[in-house]
C-alpha cells in the first residue's frame, strides 16, 4: 500500500502545479546557495480590538528531499521579492515531505 501524501510535496511546491516559487536557500554550515521550489508564506498578525497590527509571520515550506537538515541561522530568500529571512526555532517537519521554517528578517 502507497503512502497516500507521496509524491504530495513535489507538487505542493512545483511552481506550474503547486504553490511553489524560487528561493535561495543559504545552509549555514556552508554557506553555499542553492535555488529551490518552496511554498513562501507571509501571515499578518490581527492587533488587540481588530486594529491592525505590522507583525508578519513569515515562513518558508520546504521539500525535505531539498534541505534535509535545515539549523537555524540558515538563511532564504524570496526571488520574486528580494525578502531575505534567518531561520529561527521551531523548525517543525510535516512526517510527509515538508519542512515548516519560520523565518526573521535579516536587516
Amino acid at each position: 500500500m502507497t503512502d497516500l501524501f507521496s509524491g504530495l510535496a513535489d507538487i505542493l511546491t512545483d511552481p506550474n502545479t503547486g504553490f511553489g516559487e524560487p528561493v535561495i536557500y543559504t545552509p549555514v554550515a556552508t554557506g553555499i546557495p542553492v535555488t529551490i521550489n518552496a511554498i513562501w508564506c507571509e501571515d499578518h498578525e490581527a492587533g488587540q480590538f481588530d486594529v491592525k497590527s505590522d507583525q508578519t509571520n513569515v515562513r518558508v515550506e520546504v521539500r525535505t528531499e531539498d534541505v534535509a537538515e535545515p539549523k537555524e541561522g540558515d538563511t532564504a530568500e524570496r526571488v520574486a521579492g528580494g525578502y531575505v529571512g534567518k531561520v529561527v526555532p521551531p523548525i517543525v517537519p510535516d512526517g510527509h515531505g515538508l519542512i515548516s521554517l519560520n523565518l526573521q528578517k535579516v536587516t
